[in-house]
């Protein structure tokens, strides 16, 4: 009966201290663990695809104190290619008052730690792109070209010049005056020939001589001269000569 009794102490203390251990290893207990000399770190893997191992160790192991102490872990924090650039990461220690002053343990490390130490997800960026306004749209106005008749101008009318054909005169030509006188002895034709500057007067009598007189426009007989002049005076003579024998030769077939 007391050996059942022992076994029953023995079975529950062990199930305590199961529990109690399990307690300590939970995420994030880093402040609770190091009441009882434990912290939980990122210790550095050489994986790209998980670059970090989620530990917990004794204070012993981040004191610094020791080759294999976890602050020997040096490097900076993970980032995508570090392997493939041959870069070295180290662990993310978080800060224990009077054991570590921490490593790595900044904002990033931080993010790191608080992931399970696996790399956080990457930030969220939100783009705002400003609205698009579509300009307005505005017809130009439509302008009709103004209507312009074109000027209607007239030809000038230009009356041809009216030229006067010139007046002449026609020559005037006196006729000559015929006087016919009778006297005791018989008839006389006097036959008077106006000229420009004198007047040759002929009588001529039936049964008596011919008479001569020339005179100019005073009434006065010129005087022949000589040369040129005595050729006018034969001439007028001769004229009136044959006048007078024209004339008589018609008388008789006139009675």
């Amino acid at each position: 009966m007391n050996g059942r009794k022992s076994l029953g102490l023995i079975t529950s203390m062990a199930g305590g201290a199961l529990v109690l251990a399990g307690l300590l290893t939970l995420p994030g207990a880093a402040s609770a663990t190091s009441e009882h000399h434990k912290v939980t770190i990122c210790h550095a893997t050489a994986s790209e695809t998980a670059p970090y191992q989620m530990l917990t160790v004794d204070h012993d192991a981040v004191d610094g104190e020791g080759g294999s102490d976890h602050e020997h872990h040096t490097g900076p924090i993970w980032y995508p290619g570090a392997k493939g650039a041959g870069v070295t990461w180290g662990d993310i220690i978080p800060k224990v008052d009077d054991v570590t002053n921490g490593l790595n343990w900044t904002e990033q490390g931080q993010a790191f730690y608080n992931n399970d130490c696996n790399p956080p997800p990457e930030p969220t960026t939100t783009v705002t792109l400003p609205p698009v306004t579509d300009p307005p749209v505005t017809d130009p106005p439509v302008t009709d070209p103004p209507v312009t008749d074109p000027p209607v101008t007239d030809p000038p009318v230009t009356d041809p010049p009216v030229t006067d054909p010139p007046v002449t005169d026609p020559p005037v030509t006196e006729p000559e005056a015929t006087t016919t006188s009778v006297d005791s002895e018989g008839p006389t034709t006097t036959l008077e020939v106006a000229t420009t500057d004198a007047t040759t007067t002929t009588a001529v009598a039936a049964g008596g001589p011919t008479t001569t007189a020339v005179s100019d426009s005073s009434g006065e007989i010129p005087s022949t001269g000589s040369g040129s002049g005595a050729l006018i005076w034969m001439g007028i003579i001769m004229l009136l000569s044959g006048l007078l024998v024209t004339t008589l030769a018609r008388r008789p077939s006139e009675s």
